[in-house]
Parts: C-alpha cells; sequence; structure tokens
C-alpha cells in the first residue's frame, strides 16, 4: 500500500464527534457471533473433537455450552478508556490482552489432524442457493442479527438523548446481552416440546420487538426492563436460527453447505443495520424513521422463521417422518 501511494482509513478508529466508534461497534458484535460458530467445529469430531452437536438432532441431546466473559468488554470499554488516562488506544488495546490468551489456548488445535470427509453426499448435488428452505433460514439469521446490530450499535446515543449517561448505557448493554443467554436457553427447549419450531419462532420474535419498541419509546425508568425483554427475545431468535441450520439439514454435508450461506448471506443482512439505522436518524431526524425500519425488520424476520420453523429439511424428508 506503501508502495501504491494509496491513501487508507482504517475504518475501525473512526469516530463521530462525540467520541463514539459506531463503526468498531457492528465489527466486534460479528466477530463475538461468530465465536460459537468456530467452537462448534472444533467440537466435531473429524476437528479432533469430542463429537458434540450443539444443535442436537432427533433422539441425541444438544451440547450444554457456556460462554464466559460475553458483554464484559461492552461493559467495561468507557471505564477502561477513563481510568487509563482517557486514552482510546489504551482503552481498545487492553482487549488483545485476552484475545491473546485465546489463542494461546487454541493454537495447539491447529495441529490435530483433520480426517478427510466428502464434501457432498451421493445423489444430493444441488446447490443450497436455489433452496427455498435455506432462504428462509438465511433471512431470519439476517434479519434477527440486523435488529441485534441496529439497537445496540446506536444504543448508547438513544439513551443519551433519553437522558441516561454513557456508563449507565453500557451497563444495558450487558444486560441485555446477560438475559439474551436466558433466550438462547428457552427458546430451543421450547421449541422441542412442539412438533415444529414455529412456535417457538413466534414467542420469541413478538418478545424481541416488545423490547426495541421499549427501548425506543418507553420512559427512561423502565430501560433496565426493556433492555432485559429485548435481549431474552434477540438471544431467542439468534439461538433458533442457528438451531434450524442443523434441523432443516438432512445431513451433516448439507448443515455445511446451509451454515455457510446462512452466515454468508445473513450476515450481509445483518449489516445494513448500524447503517441505515443511523442513516435514517441522521437524515431524517429523530427515530421514527428508525423504528419503522427495524419493525419490518422485525416482520420480516417473524415471517421467515415461521417460515423455517415447518418440519421439513432441505435435501431429504422432514427428520419426523425419517423417525
Amino acid at each position: 500500500m506503501l508502495e501504491s501511494g494509496a491513501t487508507c482509513i482504517a475504518y475501525e478508529t473512526v469516530q463521530t464527534p462525540d467520541g463514539r466508534l459506531h463503526l468498531l461497534t457492528p465489527m466486534s458484535e460479528i466477530a463475538g457471533r461468530l465465536a460459537p460458530q468456530i467452537g462448534a467445529y472444533f467440537l466435531e469430531r473429524m476437528s479432533g473433537g469430542k463429537g458434540k452437536l450443539l444443535g442436537g438432532a432427533t433422539g441425541v441431546k444438544a451440547a450444554n455450552v457456556v460462554i464466559l466473559g460475553a458483554g464484559i468488554a461492552a461493559w467495561l470499554a468507557l471505564p477502561a478508556k477513563e481510568a487509563l488516562g482517557n486514552s482510546l488506544r489504551m482503552g481498545l488495546g487492553i482487549w488483545t490482552l485476552p484475545a491473546a490468551l485465546a489463542l494461546v489456548v487454541w493454537f495447539p488445535q491447529l495441529r490435530v489432524e483433520k480426517q478427510a470427509v466428502p464434501t457432498t453426499r451421493d445423489g444430493d448435488k444441488s446447490s443450497v442457493w436455489r433452496n427455498p428452505i435455506a432462504w428462509q433460514v438465511t433471512v431470519f439469521l439476517g434479519t434477527s442479527s440486523l435488529i441485534f446490530f441496529g439497537v445496540f450499535s446506536w444504543l448508547p446515543q438513544i439513551d443519551t438523548s433519553r437522558g441516561i449517561s454513557t456508563s449507565t448505557s453500557g451497563y444495558l448493554l450487558l444486560l441485555a446481552i446477560v438475559f439474551g443467554i436466558v433466550g438462547s436457553l428457552g427458546a430451543p427447549t421450547l421449541a422441542r416440546r412442539f412438533g415444529d419450531q414455529r412456535p417457538a419462532v413466534v414467542v420469541a420474535s413478538l418478545i424481541q420487538m416488545v423490547g426495541f419498541l421499549g427501548l425506543f419509546l418507553a420512559p427512561a425508568q423502565t430501560a433496565i426492563f426493556c433492555a432485559a425483554v429485548f435481549g431474552v427475545g434477540n438471544g431467542g431468535t439468534l439461538s433458533l436460527a442457528l438451531l434450524l441450520i442443523v434441523l432443516r439439514s438432512a445431513d451433516e454435508h448439507v448443515a455445511a453447505r446451509l451454515s455457510s450461506m446462512a452466515q454468508a448471506a445473513g450476515y450481509l443482512i445483518a449489516a445494513t443495520g448500524p447503517l441505515v439505522t443511523g442513516l435514517l436518524h441522521e437524515l431524517l431526524g429523530g427515530w421514527s424513521a428508525s423504528i419503522w425500519f427495524l419493525m419490518l425488520a422485525g416482520l420480516a424476520c417473524l415471517l421467515a422463521g415461521f417460515s423455517a420453523g415447518y418440519d421439513r429439511v432441505v435435501g431429504g424428508v422432514p427428520v419426523s417422518a425419517a423417525s
């Protein structure tokens, strides 16, 4: 780049006049959301793991996983910056330490000899990109992530406009993430009580919409309650989206292709959340247009998830029929 004379901008460090990092926030959230996927990969037996299936299957219990530290960075980012001489570089730089520790823990996995596996099963060479069920799962994952990124990327500014301090806003972000764990554990449990996943999708999607409407519109005194409600609903939709990748796949090879499609296209959809939410606020003033945008995304999430929740699979027959 130096030889070409290019002018380069590290856009993750671009700040608004009030010192906020609106581009870094969704990048960090995407990285965090990918952590379970990486963990799931290394749990596979062909990757040297213990052969655990996070989503479970008929007759096979889902694995229990605990993620430690989720939300801590969001909560402590501002206090760390202030404690280190109000230095943005130091406030962000300290988070390389846990990343380095994680690298030390995961590095031995790189030396595990991988088993060769076929890329597709016989008789099923069709592309998931042309399958409507695959697109329903993809849109469900994409829109639920869009709402997550759209709300949390602008939550500090939303809270400030309502008279809530920046430090309290960081606490609300942590609270929503913590309650997201409740939704992530509860929604799949609810889904297993029915013949398909549609009731769980409806419940989680409605709770999600009620939560983010409360964060935008309800009195500031209810912010803690609304953050918890949104966390439960959004955590539920995200966990159901990941669960549906497994349940809508005929076998592990289809699951791998569907997972690649859902995450590639889904996170492209999700990336528009912070951008469009902020642009609507900037161009039109206030948060009304942004609310309508997120409401439409919530409705699309509900409809896509409801369609994807029906008991059938990509590349085969429904699980219930096969069993």
